[in-house]
């Protein structure tokens, strides 16, 4: 069974401020700048529910992008127990938003990593970061 996420999920919640997200998949170690999220519980290929983080975000390869320069963020589905790190970032400013076509997704076949913050406390920091008119 093949998911298409991108055809029913909305898109994912505005953030008040951006959020560092780190996580591990297998034995890569990924770090974004996050702009929206929520965590949500939903089906993977196998039938099982996955509570994932569903977020759009810019992968930070050796700095962030300054407020003066345009940036695109991707969607994407991660396990939630892969997030290691889920911390305040800097302030941005969203130009032109535009609908998710394709959402990456990391599948759910790796162990949970060491330093995993876990589903509970990532839902909690999500929630922290919410913009006021969704909470």
């Amino acid at each position: 069974m093949d998911i298409d996420y991108s055809a029913y999920l909305p898109e994912p919640t505005p953030l008040r401020q951006s959020a560092i997200v780190e996580f591990t998949c297998g034995s890569q170690h990924f770090q974004l700048a996050c702009t929206a999220a929520d965590v949500r519980a939903e089906p993977w290929e196998t039938g099982e529910t996955i509570d994932w983080l569903h977020f759009k975000g810019l992968q930070i390869l050796n700095r962030l992008p300054n407020e003066s320069e345009s940036a695109s963020v991707t969607t994407y589905m991660v396990p939630a127990r892969y997030v290691t790190r889920f911390d305040d970032g800097p302030l941005f400013r969203v130009g032109l938003g535009k609908k998710t076509v394709d959402i990456g997704v990391f599948p759910p076949d790796y162990e949970t990593p060491a330093g995993s913050i876990g589903v509970d406390a990532l839902r909690h920091r999500v929630a922290e970061r919410l913009t006021v008119e969704r909470n």
